[in-house]
């Protein structure tokens, strides 16, 4: 609960995840496989033309998601918190 405090109080954290393994050493436990991703990837090509008629913004029905800066967060952070 303290890190989250700090972020509300807009303070510089750090959070290293005591959980991070090696990808070689978690491989076999991971709840999903290499298989999964591939159905998951066969499913959304699937629906890509529902897609693309529902949200006709998307190209071909393909869903991207690019990393935007958020130029106004620090703003909005300070005046909800």
């Amino acid at each position: 609960m303290k890190i989250l405090n700090q972020i509300k109080s807009l303070e510089e954290v750090f959070w290293l995840n005591e959980n991070h393994g090696n990808f070689q050493d978690v491989i076999d436990i991971l709840p999903i496989n290499y298989k999964d991703v591939l159905e998951a990837e066969e499913r959304l090509e699937r629906f890509a033309p529902f897609i693309k008629k529902a949200f006709p913004e998307t190209e071909n029905g393909i869903i991207e998601s690019p990393i935007l800066e958020i130029n106004e967060m620090k703003k909005r952070m300070e005046k909800d918190f």
